[in-house]
């Protein structure tokens, strides 16, 4: 290749340079294309903070989750912290004596942590992994459940929590017979 070639094509890569650093002003973040509303070109993203989508959103084929939280305690009782539910998907208690009465968290340090809105939800499978567990729900709170308020031993529930008004949130429970 000659000098007048390789001038040329500096000259080529750097006007497609250009051409690209001027596209970026619609570019959002991870190469996602925003034009007119529209997102298009994803490959992979990962977001580690809030995320939040405002008007009507289509998301296909989504893996959602959290982290497992492993809990034990010999007490008659426990109380979760906000970071136990607000991070959690699946929640494994071991109860290690009688069965338990497990708390959920006060609206005032939940609605801090997560469920900031009215009309959010969160998602848990419960798992009384050895001995039974009892669900009760912190202040500000009000349980409803399927058959009964106790995850029996080695069973599984779905407890999904969900803010309904400004001060006050269900904590709703299903049993899994397994």
């Amino acid at each position: 290749m000659n000098k007048i070639e390789k001038i040329s094509l500096y000259v080529l890569l750097a006007a497609c340079l250009l051409v690209g650093l001027i596209g970026l002003k619609k570019s959002a973040p991870l190469g996602a294309y925003v034009d007119s509303g529209q997102v298009s070109r994803f490959t992979d993203m990962n977001i580690t903070n809030d995320l939040i989508v405002d008007g009507n959103s289509t998301i296909g084929n989504a893996t959602l989750g959290g982290s497992i939280a492993t809990l034990s305690t010999s007490s008659a009782t426990y109380t979760l912290s906000a970071a136990n539910v607000c991070d959690s998907s699946e929640i494994q208690f071991t109860p290690l004596g009688a069965t338990t009465t497990v708390t959920f968290p006060a609206t005032s340090t939940l609605f801090a942590s997560c469920l900031t809105s009215v009309g959010q939800f969160k998602l848990i499978d419960w798992n009384s992994i050895s001995t039974s567990t009892v669900l009760a729900a912190g202040a500000g709170g009000t349980l409803g459940y399927s058959a009964s308020s106790t995850v029996a031993a080695g069973k599984y529930g779905f407890v999904k929590i969900l803010r309904d008004t400004t001060n006050t949130y269900k904590l709703l429970l299903v049993n899994i017979a397994n």
